[in-house]
């Protein structure tokens, strides 16, 4: 007999806290408890860009044993290159940590965009491309291009000149989508919680509720294919490099934030202002001088 489920699209809502979500239940915690309440959800994130794998293997850890995970294909594979010369794209898909989450990895959806024109040779290379078991999907997933993980790809990465991150920690946020964010973090940015890994906690030694610090994030969410925009997004502004702006929008998207440690609570920061959405991963924190 087949098992059908019911979930619910990403889990991660402020207008859920204090209604589905208990009030004083941390942001933190909000997958534990949404996957005790639903059997499966579907992860967002790996719709916009190529997630962590210790971020798989963190979903995979805080979830039931028989709970199922639906992931979203890559928009850079639909939206973006529109089923063109994708076969390194996929591998990359299938070698960014996905198999992470082991026996709780279930269907992948792979969203179009509206204006996407059906073309038969098109989606059938696509169909033919696309893994249709585990072991298909690790063949595929061992021709991914040097930038994405492995001790072989980051060390290709190195020889190209290339260089590899490894996110410290992840900002917890009420700023969901980039429409709600401010331009600058001065323009009315809001707290946000700093959740430092667990493998780096040591690195937070000397870190203090007071302290002035520069939270480098990556903009997950950015186009990286922009040499030119708007600046702040005016099309009455006219077109600039965007390394004469401050765009998110560029080749590498860091962004620099100073904000001020408001306060510590084991591996969580809370800081202001900043201005980055939710999940926005950090990829180092200094002290400002």
């Amino acid at each position: 007999m087949r098992t059908v489920r019911i979930g619910v699209s990403g889990w991660r809502y402020p207008p859920w806290r204090g209604v589905f979500y208990p009030a004083e239940l941390p942001q933190r915690l909000e997958l534990r408890y949404a996957s005790h309440i639903f059997p499966t959800l579907e992860i967002n994130g790996s719709f916009y860009s190529l997630q962590w794998p210790e971020y798989y293997r963190q979903w995979h850890d805080e979830t039931p044993d028989d709970f199922v995970f639906a992931l979203k294909g890559s928009r850079f594979i639909t939206h973006m290159k529109k089923l063109r010369d994708i076969e390194a794209p996929l591998a990359n898909y299938f070698a960014s940590g996905v198999f992470n989450l082991r026996a709780k990895l279930g269907p992948i959806l792979w969203q179009f965009p509206p204006n996407f024109g059906y073309q038969r040779e098109r989606m059938a290379r696509f169909f033919d491309l696309l893994p249709h078991d585990t072991s298909a999907a690790l063949r595929l997933a061992r021709k991914r291009d040097a930038r994405t993980g492995g001790a072989t790809a980051k060390r290709a990465a190195r020889d190209a000149g290339e260089a590899v991150l490894r996110p410290v920690g992840v900002l917890s946020s009420t700023i969901k989508t980039r429409a709600e964010a401010p331009k600058q973090g001065e323009e009315g940015a809001p707290d946000a919680w700093l959740e430092v890994h667990a493998w780096a906690k040591e690195a937070m030694d000397g870190l203090a509720v007071g302290d002035e610090i520069l939270v480098i994030t990556w903009f997950h969410r950015a186009h990286r294919d922009r040499m030119k925009v708007h600046p702040r997004s005016d099309p009455k502004n006219p077109l600039t490099g965007v390394f004469a702006t401050r765009s998110p929008d560029r080749p590498n998207p860091l962004g620099l934030h100073p904000v001020t440690v408001r306060a510590v609570e084991g591996r969580r920061l809370r800081v202001r202002p900043i201005e980055a959405i939710d999940g926005t991963p950090v990829v180092d924190i200094k002290p400002v001088l």
